[in-house]
């Protein structure tokens, strides 16, 4: 093989690892505050997210919202889908259901391209915040963005970046907490 071909060979790999790339979440715990695993989480309606040029991505929102719920099971908490799409609202309503936190999670960026075809990369945009009920106090808060590969020899969707987007976001700010 030629040197010129293994130099083309490293550039490409070097290109084409560089899709993988995933920066960190942004976020993290108030100064002075933590989690108290026996506090239950109401979890707010999510919001679909909208596309810059198609719109609505109706039923995104469920799918981040039943995600989040799923996600904060997981890490052996009592969690529930409420109906206050309210942050005022959602307190009376985790206070009727002796909740000690609020999640609420927007959808900041949404986008689904044809990306097998187009080579332009899917998007997913989330923030992610916890608040305490007592206090009314947000305790935790973080963002994060994640594209997909912009080769792909498959459909993506957005719908296949949300178990990352919450794996590092809200996972960031379960991760370590006792």
């Amino acid at each position: 093989m030629s040197l010129r071909r293994v130099g083309l060979a490293v550039v490409v790999l070097a290109v084409g690892l560089s899709a993988f790339a995933v920066p960190p979440p942004k976020g993290g715990w108030m100064q002075g505050k933590s989690l108290d695993r026996s506090l239950k989480v109401l979890v707010m309606p999510v919001p679909d997210g909208s596309e810059k040029r198609e719109g609505v991505a109706a039923g995104s929102g469920t799918a981040i919202g039943a995600g989040v719920r799923d996600y904060i099971i997981g890490q052996r908490m009592a969690a529930m889908i409420g109906d206050a799409s309210k942050l005022v609202d959602a307190f009376t309503e985790a206070e009727a259901m002796k909740c000690g936190y609020v999640a609420r999670t927007l959808i900041t960026e949404w986008e689904d391209n044809a990306t097998a075809w187009s080579g332009k990369s899917d998007t997913l945009g989330v923030s992610f915040e916890l608040y305490d009920v007592a206090s009314r106090e947000i305790v935790a808060s973080c963002s994060y963005r994640k594209r997909s590969p912009s080769f792909t020899l498959a459909s993506n969707s957005p719908e296949q970046l949300i178990e990352r987007a919450l794996n590092e976001c809200p996972g960031m700010l379960f991760r370590g907490q006792r």
